[in-house]
């Protein structure tokens, strides 16, 4: 009985494979915005880069055996020895990614992107890889990092399960093997099932965000991918034993099941997400696994390929670092007023490729290596610097050789990196913006209509011309009727630019073309993007109904599910939302199918969709609760209040003194007086706001002239209580990474919720002048003479106006509120 890995033959095809899992995972961050457009199938296989992970678990289970254990289940596990190495293997380049991470995590812990609780908490739990046992810490610091949280559970647990499991699974044939697989993979699928099942039953409504989390990240569910690993491992070994390795494996099986996979991820829309996520590929990621390690076949030659071995070993710095890097070269490009069109432009994405792949081959030489060598020493009680040892099987010997592929594609590789860099501010500047249509309603919109809004005489002139606009699909005007013609592509959306307020009910009548998918969006943001808005519709299957909403990165997140006949061709459906203050119900021809599901967001623009396939909408019908009727006169808004003695006249600021010394109060920052400006000089924070001594009521203009010294954050807020609360508060400001003006609000529980924003290029450090245009009951925005948003629904009607800063500096010359002025 032995207590140290074997010297084992080094696996060189599952190390070239660890690379394409990585960089699987990279463009599913940071690659898909770039190919919008792109084939369905390419937009599917690059969307379902998160299963990669499951590919590392399994793979990494398969690995621990084949170096620690044997068929027989003789050879046991040193604990402390097994520990010390994994920890020095892991822990290095892990707490370098979260350095790098830092002054963002700490961003994002002093604004209002996460609560004080779940700031507290992950600051305690990653740096000792433990975020992965609470849902709402697990993707906070430098997310990544979370399926390294996981692995150090694994790693934990290995001894023992080498001891106590390992021995009982039966693998002597492959038809046992095959059941003892099977069992595990079930196993696997379980919390998702019941996930699935509560989210489409609505018990766990409100409450599915938390509990996805906890599916997808915590230890516990994601065990079984690890022990099927385990368990592959051994009947490898076995096999081995028995001299009954299978060439057909390698030279056969390999390409059939790489085959196989590309073809499930291109159409990875029709799987549940849940499911993919964990463990559904897991028997097709065995099967891989098992045909790369028999070394025959030209798929295993490929991937053993010197320089992708090399990429293999360094794929792990490059998992923990591909976040930090892009937000870094990201946040300089900004600073260097270099476009990259919200981080998506192509050649944007090839320099952050390139400087990937050399800081990981960087870090692996010169970082991951000796650090490990160190670390190990040290927790083993050795001296710092020990003799030299041979190295671990698993990884090979690099010597300088200028001939050798590796290095001649490296040096390639470190080119490529500098002329992007070079040639990056032409390219960018040479790429037009990713779409020209508006992103809020502009100042002819028509506010909220009631009625039909499909009107066949405004139709009869086009759709965009009857007040919609298309996010997705070919919408066109046929026989009075409003039709959506492609059949491929997911949410293909078609917005009003009108904003709506609740209470409101939107009715709709549709019919099914071709496929099932169709049905409503409301309360979007933007009037040419879903992401944000919330959604009703048929399942792609025709099974039912189901709602959700989409975050502001486009992905969807379901809130419930109800079994409906399938809706049929040529069938007519009348589908109705009725939405409340806080809350909505669903109504399908007739019959009520969910009701007070919790609203996402509490106004916005409405919409009809479609999804892989093709419907017609003969009507969309709009009634604003206590609207004036056909037959009634309208009722005269109320008069606005008359204004105090705090809130008339105009008010400028002469900027001859301090802040705080002319009645100014900062909340936030550090804001100083600087040439006759007020200045927010400290780069850290989020959203700082220095606030006005005065207390303006609607309707009143606020105009403001400022220059981003550093970042993009700058803007102004207006409607703000008292002291430090940001209840009510409203905003409009560059976003941080300078793509976007954005506005909003803080709700009752100091949440921001966003109302619009616009696409714009980079402020730099020109000076830029905003008008908020305050009325009775909405608003419109102005930037540097252009309108850019009109009609945005007002939440707080009195309070404090005030300058703001976010996540950079800025210096304001000119500050005035004219409460004599007429607003929108």
């Amino acid at each position: 009985m032995t207590t140290s890995p074997l010297p084992a033959p080094t696996l060189h095809a599952l190390t070239g494979l660890r690379f394409l899992a990585a960089m699987h995972v990279v463009l599913y961050h940071y690659g898909l915005r770039t190919f919008e457009g792109a084939p369905f199938w390419v937009s599917n296989i690059l969307h379902s880069g998160y299963v990669g992970v499951t590919l590392f678990f399994v793979l990494s289970g398969f690995i621990l055996t084949y170096v620690y254990l044997d068929a027989d289940a003789r050879r046991t596990v040193d604990a402390r020895k097994f520990w010390i190495a994994r920890v020095a293997r892991i822990y290095p380049v892990y707490l370098l990614g979260l350095l790098l991470w830092l002054p963002f995590f700490i961003g994002k812990a002093s604004g209002d992107y996460i609560s004080p609780l779940t700031a507290w908490l992950t600051g305690l739990t990653a740096p000792l890889a433990l975020q992965a046992w609470i849902p709402n810490t697990a993707c906070v610091w430098n997310c990544p990092s979370w399926s390294v949280s996981v692995e150090a559970f694994f790693y934990l647990l290995f001894p023992l399960l080498a001891a106590l499991l390992y021995p009982k699974f039966r693998v002597a044939t492959s038809g046992a093997f095959a059941l003892t697989f099977l069992g595990l993979w079930l196993l696997s699928l379980l919390p998702p099932t019941a996930h699935l099942i509560t989210e489409r039953s609505g018990s766990a409504l409100g409450t599915y965000e938390p509990w996805l989390n906890a599916v997808k990240f915590n230890p516990l569910t994601r065990l079984p991918e690890f022990l099927m690993g385990l368990a592959l491992g051994k009947f490898y070994l076995t096999r081995r034993a028995q001299g009954r390795m299978d060439v057909q494996a390698g030279t056969i099986l390999g390409p059939v099941v790489a085959l196989a996979l590309l073809l499930i991820l291109a159409f990875s829309g029709s799987f549940p997400y849940v499911f993919l996520h964990n463990g559904l590929l897991a028997p097709l990621f065995a099967a891989l696994i098992y045909a790369l390690a028999t070394g025959k076949g030209v798929l295993t030659a490929v991937l053993s390929v010197p320089f992708l071995v090399l990429l293999g070993e360094a794929s792990y710095s490059m998992y923990i670092f591909h976040a930090p890097l892009w937000d870094w070269l990201y946040k300089f490009s900004n600073t260097a007023g270099i476009a990259t069109n919200g981080g998506t432009s192509l050649s944007f994405l090839l320099v952050y490729l390139a400087l990937i792949v050399g800081v990981s081959i960087l870090t692996f030489k010169k970082i991951e290596i000796p650090a490990r060598d160190v670390l190990r020493n040290v927790l083993s009680g050795k001296p710092a610097r020990s003799p030299a040892v041979p190295r671990d099987a698993s990884v090979p010997t690099w010597r300088f050789n200028p001939r050798r592929p590796e290095f001649i594609t490296g040096v390639t590789v470190g080119l490529v990196a500098a002329a992007g860099l070079l040639l990056h501010p032409l390219l960018a500047r040479a790429e037009s913006p990713r779409s020209t249509l508006p992103a809020v309603a502009t100042a002819q919109d028509a506010p909220g209509r009631t009625g039909n809004l499909l009107d066949p005489a405004a139709l009869a002139r086009g759709v965009e011309a009857a007040g919609w606009r298309p996010a997705g699909g070919r919408w066109t005007a046929q026989d009075g009727a409003v039709v959506q013609e492609q059949t491929e592509g997911y949410d293909l959306a078609l917005l009003s630019t009108g904003i709506y307020q609740p209470p409101y009910t939107f009715r709709v009548a549709l019919r099914n073309l071709q496929g099932n998918g169709d049905g409503i969006m409301f309360n979007a943001p933007l009037a040419d993007s879903k992401n944000g808005a919330q959604l009703v519709r048929y399942t792609d299957d025709g099974s039912g109904l189901f709602w959700g909403h989409f975050d502001q990165k486009g992905d969807f997140i379901g809130a419930g599910f109800a079994q409906t006949l399938p809706p049929q061709k040529a069938g007519r459906h009348v589908l109705e939302i009725q939405v409340g203050t806080d809350s909505y119900s669903i109504v399908l021809d007739g019959r009520q199918l969910a009701k007070t599901i919790p609203l996402r967001s509490r106004a916005g623009h409405i919409g009809l969709t479609t999804s892989v396939g093709s419907a017609a909408f003969d009507s969309a019908e709009v009634t604003v609760e206590g609207a004036p009727s056909a037959t009634t006169a309208p009722e005269m808004p109320d008069p606005a209040p008359a204004p105090t003695a705090e809130s008339t006249g105009a008010f400028r600021e002469p900027f001859t003194g301090s802040p705080e010394a002319t009645g100014w109060a900062p909340v936030g920052g550090s804001w100083q007086l600087q040439a006759r400006t007020f200045a927010e000089t400290t780069e850290e924070g989020y959203d700082q706001v220095l606030l006005s001594p005065r207390v303006f009521q609607a309707p009143f203009v606020l105009t403001a002239r400022f220059r981003n010294l550093t970042g993009n954050g700058g803007g102004v807020i207006f409607g703000s209580p008292e002291g430090e609360s940001r209840t009510g508060r409203q905003l409009v400001r560059y976003s941080d990474d300078g793509t976007t003006l954005t506005w909003g609000y803080f709700n009752e529980q100091g949440d921001y919720e966003g109302q619009g924003s616009a696409p714009t290029t980079p402020p730099g450090t020109e000076l830029h002048t905003l008008r908020v245009e305050v009325g009775s009951s909405t608003y419109a925005v102005l930037l540097d003479g252009k309108r850019v948003a009109q009609d945005v629904p007002l939440q707080t009607k009195s309070g404090r106006v005030g300058m703001q800063s976010s996540a950079g500096t800025v210096a304001f010359e000119a500050f005035e509120v004219d409460s004599a002025a007429t607003g929108p």
